[in-house]
């Protein structure tokens, strides 16, 4: 039935939340593919999904030996996979992810191995100080 109830009454503070916790934290991320200005990444969901499931993930960057992360990709499924786009040519970088549910962020994974971006297949170089011409017969060995 509807209608007023008398206010609670209580000694203990009452805490209104969010009836799920954050996710824990993603596998390592590993570097699948790069180039001299991308990096893609794979990593392993999380093995706690804090009661309610994984939306999406954030991976976050930072280059080797310095201490801020930043915002690099969002994944907005449940997809283990991304490519971050935007890096510059012959730094060296790390990447983190974290899971994200209905509570929000959770905490990061482990930093991944770090990645140079670099071209990863270069065209073939041919050294031509040493060329020299060759005759052959045909059916003679060389």
């Amino acid at each position: 039935s509807e209608g007023e109830s008398e206010p609670l009454d209580t000694e203990r503070s009452i805490v209104a939340k969010n009836p799920f916790d954050e996710p824990g934290p993603p596998g390592q991320p590993q570097a699948t593919d790069w180039d001299r200005d991308h990096v893609d990444l794979t990593w392993t969901p999380p093995l706690n999904d804090g009661g309610s499931p994984v939306t999406g993930y954030i991976v976050e960057k930072r280059e080797k030996g310095t201490p801020k992360w930043i915002k690099a990709a969002e994944v907005r499924d449940k997809d283990t996979k991304a490519r971050v786009d935007d890096l510059d040519e012959g730094v060296e970088y790390e990447f983190r992810v974290k899971a994200v549910n209905e509570a929000g962020p959770g905490e990061p994974s482990k930093a991944s191995e770090g990645v140079v971006t670099k071209p990863r297949k270069l065209p073939p170089k041919i050294d031509r100080r040493n060329l020299r011409a060759l005759t052959v017969k045909e059916g003679e060995p060389f």
